[in-house]
């Protein structure tokens, strides 16, 4: 299936983007729109950053971003800023974004242009029913598993435990319930064998087709290629059609999450501390950047043997600390798994509004900005907002409350000693440095490879600590 937008006026008239992949397409007169308008009179009403588009072909919606002309459908208005509201105002934690689903044939007004939308394979002109419903098998799917998970975790059990028996998910024996976010939950659970490990349990909230169980499964396997210590070690995966879910097994780590930690350590941590946990996180991260992987999508579309897997949602909440006669130990979980998912299109959700999995408060503009082409820098751009966290507790740039996406965009990062005044000079100029972005209209990060950043961090340390 392909998804094709097409400009019908203005100097442009005629050109045409095609896409058939998952994608999200930024729209606007900015250098890093994916669908860019020139600066041209024709184009006048067209904001910097107009409007968001989510695609996942068939599937197409569309997002305003408060522009100040408005975007619209079929000559109805989905959204615009306020008459009056200053640009950099877009950003309104109390205005809801409003998302519309788009169909083969729709016109998408940008200001005063127009976009074509056609969908192969289906009607040109479909018009969908006024009160949308899934189809009945479908229904019948996500009911039984809802209706499972209820039954499972919210309704207590009276029966003795020792007569109780485990539920199981893949053979495995649930024990309890340790976590929950992004498309499940985390179970301790039992092996055969009688040992711990943890059961990701991830629910198809859309039809689990061959096609997108297969490309999720894909990214489980080179997840599961994996080996170092610094990184949450992937056993086992599997569909489960008795509870309609895709699972996967990894070593269980005892010990809280780093966002957990920190604020139970008191807060900002020490110096020492810090340093033994980022160079740990590093060395997960350099190990996974040139590890060789089963699945890379190769320059003719087909999938063999590579090097290197990007991350793209590291954060404190996907850092588990585990404990040893060592000390603590740093662990990276969950490596692009929730994102796969997401780009498998098993998610239900649409990644241009609240839905659109992932955390800003730990992620760069040019993940954003550059969604399919996440490389390495991301991710230590990622670990350097880490570091920040344990070292203020604050998130990098600011965000208020029931902020998101829109924030990478219009701010910038606050240098960390305006967060700490008390961090040593030769650390904040490292730290500062790994999360520069340049200009609102520039993606370059300063740090390419892991390595770099961390001989940065040692000479800094070394000067503060020795």
């Amino acid at each position: 299936m392909t998804v094709t937008l097409t400009i019908i006026d203005g100097k442009i008239k005629g050109k045409s983007y095609s896409f058939d992949s998952r994608t999200i397409v930024w729209v606007g007169r900015d250098s890093n729109c994916s669908l860019q308008f020139p600066a041209h009179p024709d184009y006048e009403q067209v904001s910097r950053l107009h409007c968001l588009l989510d695609i996942d072909p068939p599937k197409i919606s569309v997002r305003d971003f408060n522009s100040k002309h408005g975007t619209y459908v079929d000559a109805i208005l989905v959204g615009k800023r306020e008459s009056g509201q200053a640009a950099p105002q877009g950003i309104n934690a109390d205005v809801k974004p409003v998302e519309k689903n788009l169909y083969s044939g729709n016109i998408i007004g940008i200001g005063n242009v127009h976009i074509k939308v056609t969908i192969s394979g289906e009607q040109p002109d479909y018009t969908p029913p006024a009160t949308p419903q899934p189809p009945k098998a479908m229904r019948i799917v996500a009911d039984k598993a809802i209706s499972f998970i209820k039954n499972w975790l919210e309704i207590p059990d009276r029966t003795p435990a020792s007569q109780r028996e485990k539920q199981a998910i893949g053979g495995y024996k649930i024990v309890r319930e340790i976590g929950a976010g992004g498309y499940g939950q985390v179970f301790l659970a039992e092996n055969a064998k009688g040992n711990q490990i943890a059961i990701k349990v991830m629910l198809a909230e859309v039809a689990a087709t061959p096609a997108k169980v297969k490309m999720f499964e894909r990214e489980i396997d080179n997840a599961k290629a994996l080996n170092h210590p610094n990184v949450v070690r992937l056993t086992d995966n599997g569909f489960d059609p008795a509870n309609n879910c895709l699972y996967y097994a990894m070593e269980y780590c005892a010990g809280d999450n780093l966002h957990t930690f920190i604020h139970k350590m008191g807060g900002i941590l020490d110096l020492p501390l810090a340093k033994r946990l980022i160079f740990q996180i590093l060395d997960g991260l350099e190990y996974t950047h040139n590890a060789e992987i089963p699945y890379v999508r190769l320059a003719d579309g087909s999938f063999g043997k590579g090097v290197g897997l990007v991350h793209r949602d590291l954060k404190p909440g996907n850092i588990m600390i585990a404990n040893s006669n060592l000390g603590q130990i740093a662990k990276i979980g969950d490596f692009g798994l929730a994102k796969a998912f997401d780009m498998a299109g098993l998610s239900g959700h649409t990644m241009s509004g609240d839905g659109f999995r992932g955390t800003p408060h730990f992620m760069c503009r040019k993940q954003v900005l550059e969604f399919q082409q996440a490389k390495p820098e991301v991710d230590i751009w990622a670990a350097a907002a880490c570091l920040y966290y344990m070292l203020t507790t604050h998130y990098p740039r600011k965000f208020g409350k029931g902020e998101g996406w829109e924030v990478l965009l219009e701010r910038d990062v606050i240098p960390i000693r305006a967060r700490n005044p008390d961090l040593p000079a030769p650390l904040a100029v490292v730290i500062d440095r790994a999360l520069q972005e340049g200009s609102k209209t520039s993606t370059t990060l300063h740090y390419q490879r892991v390595q770099d950043f961390k001989a940065d961090l040692a000479i800094a340390f070394t000067e503060i600590l020795d």
